[in-house]
């Protein structure tokens, strides 16, 4: 591929004579219009826009079903307590650590370290802890 501005800067800081000059400025002209001539106009197909929407319904499905498919982690937050590493590292078998919450208060639900909403802590299946969701933070 002809680059015409690199040839022009060789030509013009040679130090050709100037009836040189004017036969590689000639030979660069006819190089630059035979390049020309042997160009063509660019062809496309004709685009179906049926297709494309299909196509890109596809591919929004795809991504959708990538997207479902990721892991997150989901805690069920009953209380926090700020303490000093001194008095954590007090902590004994059977002493009670008092929480932010009184009972009957909603547990936080949480998901990727944010809230997704609350809900109540319930027994099921004999002895299962969950939660029954009674508010979806937007």
């Amino acid at each position: 591929m002809l680059d015409y501005n690199s040839e022009l800067d060789r030509i013009m800081n040679s130090d050709l004579s100037p009836e040189e000059m004017e036969r590689e400025m000639n030979k660069l002209n006819e190089m630059l219009a035979t390049a020309s001539d042997n160009s063509r106009k660019a062809e496309f197909e004709e685009l179906d826009a049926g297709a494309a929407e299909q196509s890109a319904a596809a591919n929004k499905e795809d991504i959708r079903g990538s997207v479902l498919s990721i892991p997150v982690t989901v805690e069920i937050v009953i209380g926090r307590r700020v303490m000093s590493v001194d008095d954590l590292l007090g902590l004994r078998r059977g002493e009670v650590v008092d929480l932010d919450k009184m009972v009957g208060e909603p547990a936080d639900v949480v998901v990727n370290g944010k809230i997704l909403g609350r809900g109540e802590l319930v027994i099921f299946e004999g002895e299962k802890l969950g939660v029954t969701l009674t508010e979806i933070n937007k």
